[in-house]
């Protein structure tokens, strides 16, 4: 009898430690779209805005110019200075076409949250940026000048 209710717990331990592990691990989506976020955390570092534009997806130019992505980029840069470093805040990903991740992220000037969405358009381009929002706002986390410079 205490053989039998020592495999169950067993059983029990492994099934849960395994499911544990398996809750942790990142979708092959969402390991895509971090490495294209560091490209453009790159990038933007680079000032080489016209490079991110050109690799957004189709809904994004369709909604945003060149000119007028650059333009926010060099705004933003100006204000928020160089990044930093950056961390997950939430991700969510939906039908393994559209990828949303939020940061928290960390500038030469202030810390505040961006929200990231990447979308498969099914034209052979894979993940591309299709959303980008910086909550200058603090709706999503209170932004706050960074430490260095203050």
């Amino acid at each position: 009898m205490k053989s039998k209710k020592f495999i169950i717990n067993v059983t029990i331990i492994f099934l849960l430690a395994l499911s544990i592990n398996g809750c942790e691990k990142k979708s092959q989506k969402l390991s895509d779209v971090e490495k294209k976020v560091n490209i453009i955390q790159h990038q933007y570092n680079s000032e080489e805005f016209e490079l991110i534009y050109d690799q957004a997806s189709e809904g994004f130019k369709k909604v945003a110019t060149k000119k007028g992505f650059v333009k926010f980029m060099r705004e933003k840069f100006n204000y928020l200075g160089k990044f930093t470093i950056s961390k997950i805040l939430f991700s969510k990903e939906k039908d393994g076409v559209i990828v949303n991740v939020t940061y928290i992220s960390v500038y030469e000037k202030y810390t505040l949250a961006e929200n990231i969405t990447f979308k498969d358009e099914k034209n052979g381009n894979g993940l591309r940026l299709l959303q980008y929002t910086v909550d200058t706002g603090g709706k999503i986390v209170p932004v706050t000048k960074t430490e260095n410079s203050m």
